[in-house]
């Protein structure tokens, strides 16, 4: 119990702001390919953190399963990690609430870091529940909790971090949509100071498929009652 009082009382805390611009084109009803952008300021928002490229490949053979293979390469001050990620989504409707439990395994892999010691790989495995209303077709809201667990060392598995997430959807157009979330992500196990990281973050996302011939109508806000396939039901995961 002391150790754990200490532990709550050295932990650091931080604020920060996340952007996040994402681009999706369908290939057909089933396949998509994503870049996405983000950038991070921490230090309570006031210094530039790291930038984040994402690579998205993804397959939704139905509407209530979906996998995606990813590429990402974060790059800050210190050094770069390349990671390589795959992930399981599985939508589960409950009366009015979407349930989506996704499982996912990575590979990381710093590189030019500073530290000799963080210039290896490491593997991890997430496992996220998301609740998602649909408050009508332009707004919709959600939750989820997602905890990561370190698959490497003498200790492992275990939990490193928990990330629970609060999301505010609204869809503009059947091209734009724009989501204010806020995260809540605590280190559970930690071999130096244990930190709280608290984000508020804004994504821009654009959907755009097969010939593109309503481009026109992208800057229009229209969406229509029985326009399903552009609704809140997106056919493809969140990220944040």
């Amino acid at each position: 119990m002391l150790m754990s009082s200490n532990a709550d009382a050295q932990r650091e805390q931080d604020f920060s702001i996340w952007t996040w611009n994402q681009l999706y084109y369908y290939l057909d009803k089933s396949h998509y390919a994503s870049f996405q952008y983000q950038a991070r300021f921490n230090e309570n928002a006031s210094l530039f953190d790291c930038a984040n490229l994402y690579f998205i490949y993804g397959v939704s053979p139905n509407k209530k399963s979906n996998v995606e293979f990813l590429y990402q390469l974060k790059t800050d001050r210190s050094n770069d990690v390349h990671t390589l990620y795959v992930g399981y989504t599985r939508k589960i409707k409950i009366k009015a609430v979407n349930l989506y439990a996704r499982v996912a395994f990575q590979h990381n892999r710093s590189y030019f870091s500073m530290n000799e010691l963080y210039d290896q790989s490491y593997n991890e495995a997430r496992f996220r529940l998301r609740a998602k209303y649909e408050i009508n077709k332009a707004f919709s809201t959600s939750i989820s909790a997602e905890p990561t667990f370190e698959l490497n060392g003498k200790e492992s598995p275990y939990i490193d971090k928990i990330r629970y997430v609060g999301q505010l959807g609204m869809q503009y157009n059947r091209f734009q949509s724009f989501t204010l979330f806020y995260i809540y992500q605590p280190d559970i196990h930690s071999f130096s100071v244990p930190q709280t990281n608290y984000v508020l973050g804004l994504a821009y996302e654009i959907s755009l498929k097969g010939k593109m011939k309503k481009l026109d109508k992208f800057f229009k806000a229209n969406l229509k009652d029985g326009d399903e396939e552009h609704d809140n039901s997106k056919n493809h995961p969140d990220n944040q």
